[in-house]
């Protein structure tokens, strides 16, 4: 069979380039070409120059703060290829069945018209989807005849098998989201489907690599377990060795980004991991990052020195809040007395720290969150804030809907900042925005 593998496009205020990486799909692409059938990945969310276009009417309101003066959002944009240009593609291929990545609740308008467009195309063809949201709200993707079939969880091992089948359900499985046990029973991601220079951050061939998968924390504010669970499995170091050689040796790339949902969960075996790569590389080791941040409770000295050594130049802890009781009730695991040792034997290895703070939480009132920011200005620290919003698989997504200014997935996003509190609107944290903005160009000056 023929099966096309698709990123749809997405529309929003801004983007993050280098977190589209299209891992999931790569690894699906592997696992088909396994079973023996023949797979192309078309990615319709890059492009050339994104499309600005009008606000949709329910998201009107933010025209307020995000316009041609504002320093936050200018516009609102299409990222990604036109219908025509992703009908002609898809029309050019022709294929048996179409999988479509329904990762980001707030996109799943664009992710649906990129199926209708594709549908109207070719009207025999199968579509399923996947993904992080598809396993969250698969009933949100089915709200016609478009989709054949929404599957949930980790489906490498048997998508195969699973799309070979003309009698599944509409939603497979229907109880619990696949999952797998073994992850070295999957092939790594296949990058050979594209050219090493299409994925780049500051100019550098880039990549995302997993070494595991789950997380058994149980962060209130937190759905990374909606699709990988809390059962925390793991590559074999071997197979992480493997897969970063070739990578390095075959890909050219020369940024390793670190993907896991908590990567320093089994912080002994991190330690032999980066061991075994300084020791195979000599001194040439790749870039390596964890962008999705690092939970500090697993750190320590000894662990510090093996990541700088590694290749990290940065390191993103993540601490959520600053204020010991919105602590406890969000679940955080690490102490700030922690986090305050290891940002300081971080600097003083020489390695720049930036932290990931939550704001806009509706239970958080807004005394606290400036108090975080007022705290962390005075450490040696960058501040990267994440707007909270409210989206399916969240342990608190039913205690928070209330507290939403729209209750739609299209506004469950992080520039529409939708959740209000007792004490705090959106204008209250558009200030801190600008605030945290303002404080983290004087510190790179």
């Amino acid at each position: 069979m023929n099966i096309l593998l698709i990123q749809p496009p997405i529309q929003d205020f801004y983007r993050t380039q280098f977190r589209e990486y299209p891992l999931g799909l790569l690894y699906l692409a592997a696992a088909l070409d396994k079973a023996g059938q023949t797979t192309k990945i078309l990615d319709a969310r890059k492009c050339k120059k994104p499309k600005k276009i009008p606000i949709p009417k329910q998201l009107e309101h933010l025209s307020n703060f995000y316009h041609t003066d504002s320093s936050l959002f200018k516009a609102y944009y299409h990222f990604g290829m036109s219908d025509e240009e992703i009908r002609k593609l898809v029309k050019e291929y022709a294929p048996d069945i179409l999988l479509i990545n329904a990762m980001f609740t707030p996109y799943v308008n664009e992710t649906l018209n990129t199926a209708r467009v594709i549908k109207q195309a070719l009207p025999h063809v199968r579509i399923f989807m996947g993904g992080h949201h598809a396993t969250a709200d698969p009933n949100s993707l089915l709200v016609d005849d478009t989709i054949d079939c929404v599957i949930r969880g980790e489906g490498e091992v048997s998508l195969s098998q699973i799309l070979e089948n003309q009698k599944l359900p509409r939603i497979y499985p229907e109880d619990k989201p696949l999952r797998i046990d073994d992850l070295d029973s999957i092939h790594p991601p296949a990058r050979e489907k594209f050219n090493s220079n299409d994925y780049q951050l500051g100019r550098k061939p880039y990549t995302m690599i997993l070494t595991s998968r789950g997380c058994p924390h149980q962060c209130s504010f937190c759905s990374a377990h909606t699709l990988s669970g809390h059962s925390y499995r793991t590559h074999s170091v071997d197979y992480v060795l493997d897969e970063i050689d070739g990578c390095v040796k075959h890909h050219g790339i020369q940024i390793i980004d670190l993907q896991d949902d908590n990567l320093l969960y089994d912080p002994d075996r991190i330690k032999i991991l980066f061991e075994k790569i300084i020791l195979k590389y000599d001194n040439q080791c790749p870039e390596f990052m964890a962008s999705n941040g690092l939970n500090v409770a697993h750190l320590d000295l000894e662990l510090l020195k093996l990541m700088k050594q590694v290749g990290f130049l940065k390191l993103d802890l993540a601490i959520a809040t600053g204020a010991c009781a919105s602590r406890k009730k969000l679940n955080r695991p690490e102490t700030l007395s922690h986090y305050e040792m290891i940002l300081e034997q971080t600097v003083q290895l020489g390695v720049a720290v930036t932290t990931y703070i939550i704001l806009g939480i509706p239970t958080q009132p807004l005394t606290e969150m400036k108090e975080t920011i007022k705290y962390l200005k005075t450490k040696p620290t960058l501040i990267s804030p994440s707007i909270f919003y409210n989206v399916p698989g969240m342990p608190i997504f039913d205690k928070i809907q209330p507290y939403e200014h729209l209750h739609e997935h299209l506004a469950r996003r992080s520039s529409a900042i939708n959740c209000f509190g007792d004490d705090f609107r959106r204008e209250d944290i558009v200030e801190l925005l600008m605030d945290i903005r303002t404080h983290n160009q004087s510190k790179i000056k």
